[in-house]
């Protein structure tokens, strides 16, 4: 399956749960604390994986630590296949 699409089925995913909660927040009260809690744990772990990106990469210049803001290894949900490819080519090569 090709990158694309896995954003396209996280996207899609995302949406609909959210839209699911949305809808059923009045008669099910603790999916508002489990929509806080997921937004706590997905910051938690990106936390703990930029951390630990920051120290395997920190001998080098960090220029491909983040992509407009956010963290390298999230690249594959916001980038199409064309500059996912563009962009590991340029740091493969060192620009």
């Amino acid at each position: 399956m090709s990158r694309n699409r896995r954003s396209w089925i996280v996207g899609i995913l995302f949406w609909l749960l959210f839209l699911i909660s949305i809808a059923l927040s009045d008669r099910y009260r603790w999916l508002n604390t489990a929509w806080v809690f997921g937004g706590v744990l997905f910051a938690a772990v990106a936390s703990v994986l930029v951390i630990v990106e920051v120290f395997r990469s920190r001998d080098g210049s960090g220029e491909y630590l983040y992509y407009r803001g956010v963290p390298r290894f999230v690249r594959w949900l916001l980038m199409d296949d064309e500059q996912l490819a563009k962009d590991l080519e340029q740091e493969s090569y060192g620009i």
